[in-house]
């Protein structure tokens, strides 16, 4: 269980008690006989449910609150009108005890910014700052490809115990030193502070010498009213012999 879903139930808990229902997919969760309050999700979870037809009983449910992470803006709006409830984002590593959570203000698709108490950075993979990102008037980043790194969580090393038997996962996480934790998430970050995620560590795709991050370019498909779901994934370029996205 990822450490935000785990820290939303865990609230839950403290608060009043609660039953856990375990189902294979969200439709299950939210249906009316389960009498289901609250969920988590990670991932793409809401525009599957979106992207189906709109069903008369969508609203029949006692759906209060879902908590998750990675969910476009037009899926949030879409999964708030259809099923009544409140859409919560936020990011957190359960192995680096890291968290981002949006405020009120945070700009549509911003991950938002450091728990209190904590701090989080681009870098390079020379362990260096990335810079800021600047956008376009539509929101397009500027200079991805200097801007995008990976999320780093400052001085949370030591927070990870390490992986069972995987000594190569725990090298990746602490690097120079294992002061801090890297989470093997892409990300880059605006003047105000704010953090948007772009996809994990292994999926850049690489075009005309330029490395991109693929969340940013599913965003942008996204837009387009006849695209449900838009993915980016590896395929064999013939020409180059590389792995195009």
């Amino acid at each position: 269980m990822e450490d935000f879903a785990y820290s939303r139930l865990m609230n839950v808990l403290d608060a009043a008690g609660y039953t856990l229902v375990v189902a294979t997919d969200v439709e299950q969760e939210i249906t009316p006989g389960t009498h289901v309050t609250c969920f988590t999700y990670v991932g793409r979870v809401l525009s599957y449910v979106v992207a189906r037809p709109e069903w008369p009983t969508d609203a029949d449910n006692r759906l209060e609150v879902a908590f998750g992470s990675e969910a476009a803006p037009g899926e949030s709006a879409e999964f708030r009108r259809r099923f009544g409830c409140e859409v919560r984002e936020g990011y957190g590593s359960s192995a680096g005890g890291t968290r981002i959570v949006p405020g009120p203000d945070a700009p549509p698709n911003a991950l938002g910014c450091p728990a209190p108490g904590m701090r989080a950075e681009i870098r390079d993979q020379d362990n260096r700052e990335c810079p800021l990102a600047g956008f376009d008037e539509n929101g397009l980043v500027l200079n991805g490809e200097e801007a995008t790194g990976e999320i780093v969580a400052v001085g949370r090393g030591k927070t990870c115990e390490g992986y069972y038997r995987n000594p190569a996962a725990v090298a990746e996480r602490l690097k120079f030193g294992g002061e801090d934790f890297w989470t093997g998430d892409l990300g880059y970050r605006d003047r105000d502070g704010y953090l948007y995620f772009a996809g994990r560590a292994a999926d850049w795709l690489r075009v005309d010498g330029e490395n991109f991050g693929t969340i940013p370019v599913e965003r942008i498909l996204g837009r387009y009213p006849a695209f449900a779901v838009a993915h980016c994934y590896g395929v064999p370029d013939p020409r180059t012999g590389s792995w195009r996205r």
